[in-house]
């Protein structure tokens, strides 16, 4: 038409769209539906649109095969889909045999699929959406019979299956019709739901199934035009104990738990056994006697009881826990800090807990005393914390209310000014694109990179409470780190070569040397630039004298050799010790015991050669990266060579629960890995 005058239009409702003029839109994003214009020429030639709005989808349902008697002829079907709005989408159907059956159209909503039946036969479907959504189903064409009008699970609401065992499913599932006999028709059994390689039964045909091993799967029988019904089958096999994680579980009067009794069945393959729940007192909580192990408990009003659960085949396996039942509607008590301190910008957030528990209670007021002074916000979640904000110095008080009657206050000052910063800074070699290679070394007095080698410098302010947090927008670190990087000469940073955000700077070691930097008031740093060579870690070797008990350990390999020739034994490599670095670690000799002794505390070293132990000098260094921890122990019962000192955990908790006395980290190797 050359101007065609829009006169009327339905929809579901008015929110589906809306029309002005010859326009025609969509009027919001979270209602979906259909409608459809009349378009009319002069009053009298009219054409009907349907417009459907619609969501995109993201799943479609699994379409079941099913069959049609040939003198039923067309029918329609209502895809199922995610999300809901998705239901009038544009779906894309394809016949496999167009001779048996067609779509009427190749494209349609997913809530009117239009299927045309020609002849008797069967034909593959295929339903599309967006190109990535699809699923498929066969359709059988038959001719016209006495077939069944329902098919009807008779069994138990579970069946459960021995391992070994075999199950007629023929005998559960039965066909029927009001006006037939169904002669003509036949079940057909799906497995469904089965590990692909552990599959829990094994299909024997004829409607048999035999279990092989513990799992679950589900049964669908279906007639001959589809008419279908469904059961679970567990496969288990006897369990040998049963077991709950806790020793006592809490219930409450809508019939919950806060945390659900799941039992623990050993072996693993008995974890699907039928299970009988009893009840010591049914005055408190009562059971119905089935064998599901959800939904199956009763509050009856607050007490003690204990709950069994007992093997069917078997009580004399059986398990049990405590259960506590109480009347939930109010808490007794909210446990929460009596007071709290804060800064103007800053906020904190304080733990609240009630008597009996948090997760079926929540604060439904907070009154403030003194209104502008602190912001407060509580958002009622299990486990949720009252977060605070400091809005101007002052004092306050914060009622907390629950229930009808229950209160709870906290006095909260808001201080002027800030409270101490603790900065903190790590630095890390990184990888090309740009991640940290291992764990950054964190506030060390120095630090030592490698000629070449890429960086990474990452600093901010923590305060001195954890739950302290600034919420301003002031920058918290201002010096500026690029100049005082550069101006080392030792490093080379810049946006073209590495990215530079406020607080975390990429750099290049490009001159070895030594600086002394202060990258934030009062906090210096030193920063060493060596070559590969001179970082090369220098082995620790270690060696054992079976005549004292003594473990040595030296970074020379002359002196390893020599004491091994004069019947010392070598354990091998001990750890790594970096060549050089701020952190000594002093070696003394007792002449008198033959002992030898290290440590890198300067005021033990000075203390041993006071009583007579002579001083051999820095046998090696520690690490200042902290690498790998060496550990010390102390062998109580010895009066000589009754130190020990090993990077290996598992030896260090030996010897401790062999009676040695852990004396911690006595200094640290470097990370080779």
């Amino acid at each position: 038409f050359d101007k065609p005058v829009i006169l009327d239009y339905t929809g579901e409702t008015d929110k589906i769209f809306t029309m002005s003029g010859d326009t025609v839109k969509a009027a919001s994003d979270e209602n979906y539906g259909y409608g459809t214009v009349d378009v009319y020429l002069n009053g009298s030639y009219e054409v009907t649109i349907f417009i459907y709005v619609y969501a995109e989808p993201e799943h479609m349902y699994e379409i079941y095969d099913f069959g049609r008697v040939f003198s039923d002829g067309d029918f329609v079907m209502n895809l199922e889909m995610e999300p809901a709005g998705a239901q009038f989408a544009p779906i894309y159907v394809h016949s496999g045999n167009t001779n048996v059956a067609y779509a009427e159209d190749d494209v349609m909503p997913a809530r009117w699929i239009k299927i045309c039946v020609n002849d008797i036969g069967h034909a593959r479907f295929t339903m599309s959406a967006n190109g990535a959504v699809e699923q498929s189903f066969e359709l059988n064409v038959l001719e016209n019979g006495d077939y069944a009008e329902m098919v009807i699970y008779k069994g138990e609401p579970e069946q459960y299956l021995p391992k070994g065992y075999t199950l007629d499913l023929n005998k559960l599932f039965e066909m029927s019709s009001d006006n037939g006999t169904c002669k003509d028709d036949e079940l057909t059994f799906y497995i469904e739901n089965q590990e692909e390689f552990e599959p829990a039964v094994a299909d024997l045909g004829n409607g048999k199934i035999k279990g092989v091993h513990g799992g679950e799967v589900f049964i669908r029988a279906a007639s001959k035009l589809g008419f279908y019904d469904t059961c679970w089958v567990y496969v288990y096999t006897v369990p040998e104990k049963i077991t709950f994680p806790e020793k006592q579980y809490y219930f409450y009067q809508d019939d919950t738990w806060l945390a659900y009794p799941i039992p623990e069945i050993e072996p693993e393959e008995a974890r699907f056994a039928p299970l009988v729940y009893e009840s010591s007192d049914t005055k408190i909580i009562r059971t119905d006697g089935s064998l599901q192990n959800t939904d199956i408990f009763r509050y009856v009003k607050a007490g003690d009881a204990v709950i069994t659960a007992k093997f069917r085949d078997n009580e004399s396996i059986r398990g049990l826990f405590k259960v506590k039942t109480f009347n939930a509607d109010y808490a007794k008590d909210i446990k929460v800090a009596s007071s709290a301190v804060l800064y103007k910008d800053f906020s904190k957030e304080l733990p609240v807990t009630f008597d009996p528990f948090l997760s079926i209670h929540t604060i439904d007021e907070i009154a403030d005393s003194n209104e502008g002074i602190v912001f407060s916000e509580y958002s009622g979640d299990p486990d949720s914390l009252l977060h605070l904000e400091g809005l101007k110095a002052g004092k306050t008080t914060l009622t907390l209310k629950s229930g009808p009657s229950l209160k709870k206050k906290i006095d909260v000052t808001v201080k002027p000014g800030r409270p101490e910063p603790k900065f903190v800074c790590q630095i890390g070699e990184i990888k090309n694109d740009g991640d940290w290679k291992d764990s950054p070394v964190e506030n060390a007095a120095e630090y030592t990179f490698v000629l070449g080698k890429k960086y990474m410098i990452d600093a901010w302010v923590e305060w001195e409470d954890e739950n302290l947090v600034y919420i301003g927008s002031e920058y918290l670190i201002p010096n500026d780190f690029t100049a005082i990087l550069e101006g080392t000469k030792l490093f080379k940073t810049g946006t073209r070569l590495w990215a530079v955000d406020d607080q975390n700077i990429r750099l290049e070691a490009i001159k070895t040397g030594t600086a002394t930097v202060e990258l934030y008031s009062g906090k210096k740093i030193k920063l060493i630039v060596k070559t590969a060579q001179e970082m090369e870690p220098v082995p620790m070797y270690r060696l054992y004298n079976p005549n004292s008990g003594e473990h040595f350990y030296t970074a020379k390999a002359a002196e390893k050799n020599a004491l091994v020739t004069y019947g010392w034994k070598y354990e091998g490599i001990g750890w790594y010790a970096p060549k050089t670095s701020s952190e000594p670690v002093y070696r003394l000799y007792n002449g008198n015991s033959g002992d030898h002794h290290y440590t890198m505390k300067k005021a033990e070293k000075d203390a041993l050669v006071s009583y007579g132990w002579k001083y051999e000098g820095i046998g090696w260094y520690s690490d200042p990266a902290k690498g790998v921890p060496l550990y010390r122990e102390y062998n109580p019962n010895m009066p000589a060579c009754n130190h020990n000192y090993t990077r290996k955990k598992a030896e260090h908790d030996y010897l401790v629960d062999h009676g040695w006395k852990d004396e911690g980290i006595g200094w640290y190797g470097v990370n080779i890995e």
